[in-house]
């Protein structure tokens, strides 16, 4: 309980500090969305109701169904020329429980966020990475994504509240002549995280 305590002072302390002075129109908060990605790490993901994730999350979102046994909650916050500049998804994995019931099993959240320079991106890059909180043994990697280049990847366990190995990809690319970045949350609580290189 004091971790927590502890991690949400010092998390909006932090926040507070590092908020992006120049936003697009369409674009949330950036300390409010590592305020949110806070408090998500901060729950067990396994058995994590959408409902509760709606009165966590800062933005306002919409839900669909998704194939195979999937429910994704997104928030489309600017939309230019066809191509989101700030948006985000969450993906849920949904199965049937041993009693028949539905479970629901947060698996990862995406950010795409975009901002008039690399300074800004920067800024709003640091300020999610605040919201999150990595054991000791995160390790630093690249990957490749088609189309994107290369890409940083963090990978580490979490131990509380629960056991998951989690893995942080942040990826740059431009889109309508503005600076984005894509940051992609995802944690599993059965396997290892997307491998680091």
């Amino acid at each position: 309980m004091l971790r927590l305590i502890g991690t949400c002072f010092g998390v909006s302390a932090c926040l507070l500090a590092q908020t992006a002075p120049n936003r697009l129109e369409g674009c949330p908060d950036p300390a409010k969305l590592a305020l949110g990605l806070n408090a998500l790490q901060n729950r067990k993901w396994v058995n994590l109701s959408v409902e509760s994730v709606l009165e966590i999350w800062p933005s306002s979102l919409r839900g669909e169904t998704c194939e195979p046994h999937c429910i994704r909650l997104f928030s489309e916050g600017r939309i230019i020329r066809g191509a989101y500049e700030c948006a985000e998804s969450l993906h849920f994995d949904t199965s049937k429980a041993d009693g028949g019931t539905l479970q629901t099993r947060l698996e990862s959240v995406t950010i795409d966020y975009s901002t008039r320079t690399r300074k800004d991106r920067d800024a709003v890059e640091r300020t999610l990475i605040s919201g999150l909180h990595m054991g000791d043994d995160a390790e630093e990697g690249y990957g490749v994504t088609t189309g994107l280049g290369r890409f940083r990847s963090i990978a580490w366990t979490d131990h509380e509240p629960e056991r998951r190995s989690c893995s942080l990809d942040l990826q740059h690319t431009r889109v309508n002549t503005r600076w984005l970045l894509i940051f992609g949350l995802s944690c599993d609580p059965d396997g290892r995280p997307p491998g680091v290189k």
